[in-house]
């Protein structure tokens, strides 16, 4: 779920655009990072038991799949709070598949970069065109 809102910006990401003009906010909803937050901890805590390389490769799908749908100018705050939540939980449950510590965050972020390969995600914020504008006014 998205939520939309409109604002006044009067800095344009582009230089030849008006100044002050309204713009379009789309922002992924609190809630639905929380629902999503607690489905992928559930799926974690099922599927701990398994290879590493099987985990990281359905996390790298889950994130690829976070990043074509949720990826939206204005959104990256969210989409990388959603991101850094899955981090923290799949390093929560690595640690808890044995009673020794498994990982450290220092080891943990080499495997982290290594499996999933993530480099900076950027969208830009102009470009961007959206057929319900007219609607609105």
């Amino acid at each position: 779920m998205l939520l939309y809102w409109i604002c006044r910006i009067s800095h344009p990401p582009v230089p030849s655009l008006a100044y002050a003009q309204d713009t379009v906010y789309a922002i992924m909803s609190r809630k639905k990072v929380h629902r999503t937050a607690l489905e992928f901890a559930e799926w974690c805590r099922k599927h701990r038991d398994r290879r590493i390389a099987w985990i990281m490769g359905m996390v790298k799908a889950k994130l690829t799949g976070i990043r074509n749908y949720f990826s939206l100018p204005w959104n990256s705050r969210r989409r990388k709070q959603l991101e850094m939540i899955f981090k923290r939980t799949v390093y929560r449950w690595l640690n808890r598949r044995s009673e020794r510590k498994s990982y450290n965050w220092k080891t943990f972020g080499f495997m982290w970069k290594d499996f999933l390969g993530i480099s900076r995600y950027h969208l830009a914020n102009y470009g961007v065109q959206m057929s319900f504008i007219n609607s609105l006014t």
